[in-house]
């Protein structure tokens, strides 16, 4: 009896010894004919079934066996036993730079703080287009989720801990800029500043921003946003605007007030100089207001 559990143990361990690695998602027929000479009667590339998990040992028993090759009128010696084992790598820090640099701009900064280290199918590392924020010691840090794709498109997650730092052409407040200013050369300055990757911020250039109007107080040294802008109203509240009266082919100018301010094509209410009446007008122009009245039918 000793001697027939001996023998048993000997044999498992013998079977399990040959251990068939597999490259792909699928276990085929070359991969088991490393082990099972039976098996080089068919395609080498011919799928079997699904090759285990990366990091796990799938042992086919003797039955599991048998059934395989009965399906692909192969015949295999009873008992035998096979396990599979799916190939692992362990990506080097920097083979995950050179993957997080597909997502950053030239000349972007970058300190790898941290990384995933288990093992993982062999295949291209991809990171997500944008990452998470998260905050640790006071300093920004980006939580990057990535994954890791094989030749079957079969994937698996990967994630990265960075730092990044990159340059930006910003334009700062030289003093204080009420609302509805102006902006001029003199209210702004232009520079190229280090910045995290997470402040999201528009480069912008002293072109972008003369010449349009504050919609907000902004202060001395801020950094300037396009949304904090406007273009400027061509006629504002107060301003002495020309208003022109059309009725059919008769046109008459006077002048007059505007009590709010607008862009073209916008209605304004405007206070006459001569009579101080109050009427509704367009925006035709710079400085310039239409009222158009529909003509007495005769």
């Amino acid at each position: 009896m000793r001697l027939a559990i001996l023998l048993f143990l000997v044999s498992s361990a013998s079977a399990q010894a040959a251990c068939v690695i597999v490259d792909r998602s699928s276990v085929t027929a070359g991969d088991l004919a490393s082990v099972l000479p039976e098996f080089r009667l068919i395609r080498a590339d011919r799928r079997l079934l699904w090759a285990p998990v990366p990091g796990l040992t799938r042992l086919l028993t003797g039955p599991e066996v048998q059934q395989l090759a009965a399906k692909e009128s192969l015949t295999v010696p009873p008992g035998t036993t096979v396990c599979l084992q799916r190939r692992t790598v362990l990506f080097s820090e920097e083979q995950v730079v050179a993957a997080l640099r597909e997502r950053l701009p030239a000349g972007a900064e970058l300190r790898l703080v941290d990384y995933c280290r288990l093992p993982v199918m062999p295949g291209r590392l991809r990171f997500a287009s944008r990452p998470l924020i998260r905050n640790a010691g006071g300093r920004p840090e980006l939580h990057w989720k990535g994954t890791v794709i094989d030749d079957d498109q079969r994937t698996a997650p990967f994630w990265a801990v960075v730092q990044v730092l990159i340059s930006r052409q910003v334009v700062r407040a030289v003093r204080p800029i009420p609302v509805n200013t102006l902006l001029s050369g003199d209210d702004v300055a232009e520079s190229v500043e280090q910045s995290s990757l997470v402040d999201d911020v528009p480069p912008l250039r002293l072109a972008d921003l003369v010449g349009k109007e504050a919609r907000r107080p902004i202060d001395a040294k801020q950094v300037i946003q396009l949304a904090w802008l406007r273009e400027p109203l061509l006629i504002r509240k107060g301003q002495a605007v020309r208003v022109m009266v059309e009725s059919g082919q008769t046109r008459l100018g006077l002048d007059g007030r505007a009590l709010n301010g607008g862009n073209l094509g916008a209605t304004l209410l405007v206070k006459s100089d001569e009579n101080g009446r109050m009427f509704r007008a367009q925006v035709t122009g710079p400085g310039m207001v239409a009222v158009r009245m529909e003509a007495n039918a005769r």
